[in-house]
């Protein structure tokens, strides 16, 4: 028994690969600036967590050791300052893309007392592409809470 290799052909034809390709490329073109979007504002979101977690560390390490802890803020250069009780200063600088906007702390430097309280409730402010995202620290307990707006 013989194949007919006009009856059977394997593979793809150069006219359905480019056809294959060229819809790939349409839609990797549509879907490229949404991409550029949703990393800036995991970005965003990645930053906002990581103020959280420091502020959380600088009330657990202020209760721990019983000596005051600060972070400070520098809205002109886009980073805060962790000055804890024994270490050095650490300095966050903030990814391109995410600004720190503005705090209401006084000289935007919020302190944790040994009892784990803060020196003043307040609001830190940070901007990702135009939107704003808000960190809130109550003011008896510390609480941070962070706002997508």
């Amino acid at each position: 028994m013989e194949i007919n290799p006009e009856k059977f052909s394997s593979g793809f034809t150069i006219l359905e690969l480019l056809i294959v390709i060229s819809i790939i490329s349409i839609i990797s073109a549509f879907s490229f600036p949404h991409l550029l979007n949703w990393q800036t504002s995991l970005l965003g979101r990645l930053t906002a967590q990581r103020i959280a977690s420091d502020l959380r560390l600088a009330k657990i390490e202020a209760l721990r050791t019983g000596a005051t802890t600060k972070i400070t803020f520098d809205p002109a250069q886009d980073l805060f300052i962790y000055r804890g009780c024994n270490s050095q200063p650490k300095i966050v600088n903030f990814p391109k893309g995410v600004d720190l906007y503005t705090t209401n702390f006084s000289q935007h430097t919020i302190s944790f007392y040994p009892t784990g309280t803060p020196s003043m409730g307040g609001t830190i402010t940070i901007r990702v592409n135009g939107k704003l995202m808000y960190l809130t620290i109550t003011p008896v307990t510390g609480r941070v809470r962070i706002v997508e707006k």
